[in-house]
């Protein structure tokens, strides 16, 4: 792993919203438009992978901060996953119902 600190998840929200402008996902929906139409996070974990790193990177560990949420709304549940690429400096985002 690598020496620096992860963003907090607060901030890669922000950086989701704000750089990216949102990653369209179930419904044509952002996990920020999901929440604020009343979904509720009930579960929430975090994971770091590291990764091959990409041809030309010298320097650096590839890492890929995958945060998974479970989100619930009148007895419905809605699974998204972000993931941040520190090698391709992407963040993804992606829903899908159940589980």
């Amino acid at each position: 792993m690598s020496n620096y600190r992860w963003m907090p998840v607060a901030a890669l929200v922000a950086l989701e919203v704000g750089a990216y402008g949102g990653v369209a996902i179930a419904g044509g929906m952002t996990m920020i438009e999901l929440r604020q139409t009343g979904w509720v996070v009930v579960e929430q974990s975090e994971r770091v992978e590291a990764r091959e790193p990409l041809a030309g990177y010298t320097q650096g560990h590839r890492e890929v901060l995958i945060n998974e949420y479970r989100l619930a709304k009148d007895g419905a549940v809605m699974t998204c996953t972000m993931a941040y690429d520190n090698h391709l400096d992407t963040l993804t985002q992606a829903c899908v119902p159940g589980q």
